[in-house]
């Protein structure tokens, strides 16, 4: 009786594997032509897909949080309460910045800064960066430039809400904090100028609006200290208020002469010369490869039928 090994096995499962591989490797050899075809019709197919993927370019800025040097309770802990009345237990620098980061995020500081620049247009009605210009087409079949008004399908439409600005204003724009504590403000968009611009409004804006904010709560602070002032007899009572409204003088003082209040810019945002999107040649790359292996695949599929039905 002949009896089959264990060393036999290995040996018969190899020479079928190298017999399948070289019949396959065959069939892509007989079928090189159609391959290749379907290659270059895949770089052909990629090629008209990046060219009329519109550019995009990225401008960013990089800040740094403003170390304010503020007294967070002037009046130490035997009047901490009243502190706390005026206003004047104050966040440190750096809570000063996160909370101005989540403000530039919030729904209601976007919706202002859309309405504030009038960014509906573009963000809604854009047709695209003209080159030749330098700025961006706008659709007239979405808004006449010259009635300043709102069209659908040839008739006069509502304005977009703010809320659909601010989701649409946030497919462009990203805030980041990393782990040192810069904050980096990143715009993408068709046209490099109005990237640019985008960033540079919402530096300023943010800024603008937290020194607006501290000088407002100053101002509360000195009334309402002076009030104090004037309704108490005690002498020792009146140079604590002195001191306390000088000192909310000297912070409403800083807050109106420095622009940079909250954020100071390290890297301010540029014109972007060249796109950073679409990845045009791995875009035609891609296209080419996906149609040799479908080519490839489509070929052994069809021949194995066909020795099925043999």
């Amino acid at each position: 009786m002949n009896t089959i090994t264990a060393n036999d096995q290995p040996s018969g499962i190899g020479i079928e594997e190298g017999i399948a591989l070289h019949e396959i490797l065959q069939i892509v050899w007989r079928k090189k032509k159609l391959i290749a075809l379907a290659a270059v019709i895949g770089l052909v197919i990629g090629s008209l897909y990046a060219s009329v993927k519109p550019d995009l370019y990225r401008s960013e800025a990089l800040l740094i949080p403003v170390e304010n040097s503020t007294n967070t309770n002037p009046l130490g802990g035997q009047l901490g309460g009243l502190a706390a009345l005026a206003g004047l237990t104050s966040n440190t620098g750096g809570g000063n910045a996160l909370v101005a980061i989540e403000t530039a995020k919030s729904t209601h500081f976007l919706s202002k800064f859309i309405v504030r620049h009038e960014l509906k247009v573009p963000l809604f009605a854009s047709d695209g960066f003209n080159k030749a210009t330098g700025n961006l087409d706008i659709d007239n079949n979405k808004y006449d430039v010259e009635q300043s008004v709102w069209l659908r399908s040839g008739k006069v439409a509502p304005e977009p809400s703010n809320l659909l600005a601010v989701n649409r204003l946030r497919q462009y724009l990203t805030i980041k904090e990393d782990a040192r504590g810069f904050l980096t403000v990143t715009v993408e968009h068709e046209s490099p100028k109005v990237a640019q611009r985008w960033v540079e409004l919402l530096v300023t804006d943010i800024n603008e609006h937290m020194r607006a904010k501290a000088v407002h709560q100053a101002k509360i602070s000195i009334d309402y200290l002076t009030d104090q002032l004037e309704s108490t007899p005690l002498s020792s009572m009146q140079r604590v208020f002195y001191g306390l409204i000088e000192d909310q003088t000297k912070n409403m003082l800083l807050a109106e002469v420095n622009p940079e209040f909250i954020f100071q810019t390290i890297d301010p945002a540029v014109v972007p010369e060249r796109p950073f999107a679409p990845k045009k040649l791995q875009i035609v790359f891609a296209f080419g490869m996906l149609g040799t292996f479908l080519s490839i695949a489509l070929v052994l599929i069809h021949s194995f039928i066909l020795k099925l039905r043999s």
